[in-house]
Formats: C-alpha cells, sequence, structure tokens
C-alpha cells in the first residue's frame, strides 16, 4: 500500500498536471476553481513524504510534495503559457529570500543530523514556488477581492472544523485541519491581517465601522456563552474546594468582572452596528 501511493502520486504528476493545465486554459472558471484550491490546500493539507520519518517531531517529517505544489503546478504552467502577454516577473523581496535561503544552507554545518535540515530548506523552497506563483497570478485588484472570497469560504471552513472538534468531539484545545493548534492561531492570523487591510474603493471607513460593531456583539456572545459553561465552577452557593483554591472566593470578582465587560461590550457593540456610520460622519 505504501508503494501503491507513491505510483498514484507520479500518476497526477505526470497525467493530472498536463490535463488540468488543458482544461484551465479552456475554462475561466475551473481555473478559479484552481485558484480557490492552492489556498485551500494550504489549510487542508494532503502531503506524500519522501525519506519519511514520522517519529521524528520537527515541523518537517521528510520531503514532502503534497496537494498544494501539484496545484500550484498547474497555475505556474498556466502562467507560463501566457507569458507574451503577461511576462513573468520576480517577486519583490526575491533577494533577501535567496540570502536567507544560503545562510540558512550554511547555517546546516551545526546540525547534529544534516537531513532534517535539508527538509526545512525543502519546505522553503516550495514556500517561495508558492510566493513566485501568486506574485505572478495577480495582475488587478479584481484578482485580490477574488483570493478574499476564497479566503472567507476557507475560513467558514476551519470554523466549523473547530466547533465540531470542541463541542461534538469534546476536544479542548482544537486544531481544526491543522496538526497543532499554533498552527491554527498563526493560519488565521495572517487571514486577519489581510482582512483588516483590505477596504474596497466603495465602501467607506464608516461603513467599516458600523461593521465592527457587529464582530463585537459576536464575540461578546461567544463570551457569554463560555461564562455560562464556567457557572458551575464559580456558583457564589458552590462550597466544593479545587485543590488547595477554592475557586468561588478566589475568582468571584474576577468573574463578575468578565460578565459585566461582555454585556457592556454587547450594547456597545449594537450601537456600533445600527448607528456606526452616522457617529464617524458626524465626528
Amino acid at each position: 500500500m505504501s508503494d501503491f501511493k507513491y505510483i498514484i502520486f507520479f500518476a497526477v504528476i505526470i497525467i493530472g498536471i498536463p490535463i488540468g493545465v488543458a482544461i484551465a486554459k479552456r475554462n475561466p472558471r475551473v481555473e478559479k476553481f484552481f485558484w480557490f484550491l492552492l489556498l485551500f490546500f494550504t489549510a487542508k493539507t494532503e502531503d506524500i513524504n519522501f525519506f519519511s520519518m514520522e517519529t521524528y517531531r520537527g515541523t518537517s517529517k521528510g520531503f514532502e510534495i503534497g496537494l498544494v505544489d501539484i496545484t500550484a503546478m498547474i497555475i505556474f504552467f498556466l502562467i507560463l503559457s501566457r507569458r507574451d502577454k503577461n511576462p513573468i516577473q520576480i517577486p519583490t523581496g526575491s533577494f533577501l529570500y535567496l540570502l536567507y535561503f544560503l545562510f540558512s544552507c550554511i547555517s546546516i554545518i551545526n546540525s547534529d543530523v544534516y537531513i532534517y535540515s535539508f527538509f526545512e530548506l525543502w519546505k522553503m523552497i516550495r514556500m517561495y514556488f508558492y510566493f513566485f506563483v501568486i506574485y505572478n497570478l495577480i495582475r488587478s485588484f479584481e484578482d485580490i477581492e477574488e483570493f478574499i472570497k476564497y479566503m472567507a469560504i476557507i475560513i467558514f471552513f476551519i470554523t466549523f472544523l473547530v466547533l465540531k472538534q470542541k463541542y461534538i468531539e469534546g476536544i479542548f484545545q482544537t486544531t481544526g485541519p491543522f496538526p497543532h493548534q499554533n498552527s491554527l492561531v498563526m493560519y488565521l492570523l495572517l487571514y486577519g491581517a489581510l482582512f483588516l487591510s483590505y477596504l474596497p474603493e466603495n465602501e467607506t471607513l464608516s461603513t467599516w465601522f458600523q461593521r465592527s460593531g457587529s464582530l463585537m456583539v459576536v464575540i461578546a456572545i461567544i463570551a457569554e456563552f463560555k461564562l455560562f459553561s464556567l457557572n458551575d465552577y464559580f456558583d457564589l452557593n458552590d462550597t466544593r474546594v479545587f485543590g488547595p483554591v477554592d475557586l468561588p472566593a478566589t475568582y468571584k470578582s474576577i468573574y463578575k468582572a468578565i460578565i459585566i465587560v461582555a454585556l457592556i461590550s454587547m450594547v456597545i457593540g449594537t450601537i456600533i452596528w445600527g448607528y456606526g456610520d452616522i457617529i464617524i460622519k458626524n465626528t
């Protein structure tokens, strides 16, 4: 079975990529679907490892190649086929990244196990390839808007997985589609930065301020539900002692303060949601 997966992989490389390029060149919708997959497979990773070392606890367990790489190759050949109309450009910052990569290569001399370092260097090459493809793929502000839509879909997908893991499977520290919860946080922080920097020309600051009120209300509601789930631990009539610390006695004031802050946030968020644009326009 382990050998069969390599056969499938090379079949996809040899046959699937040319077919994907040919179909995408004829059908713009298929091409846009590959755009979506390029982002989606950065969250829902499906990889195959060469020289696999599954017992290694580092961030790379082999020379990984995944569905995101295959999708990036398809888009790369699409870009290459249109180089007469849209010349291929070297991304800004490539020289600095090359210096970083060279210094990383030199640092291998400090490694106890060289192959582990080569795993990471291979990952750096893959990262630059993605960057190169995206840099030459995006040609207009409309392309950015297209990617923003795909990011929103992916965020909904991650949210669904996290809620499923938390409230159905009972996982305390949810990871979503990622191997670790820290990866989940870092991934969403990148998306958050892109969303916050995105301001369509036809929308004003007052509109975005008004929309922020809805986000504030949602966060306050989630906080209230979380507080409700902790109610048994902070019941003022509860005399249980958890270890050497009596939670109701120690954290009573903090618990009440958080409840008040959540309620105030909900009220303020509702006001901003309803009248935020008027407040900004009259300021």
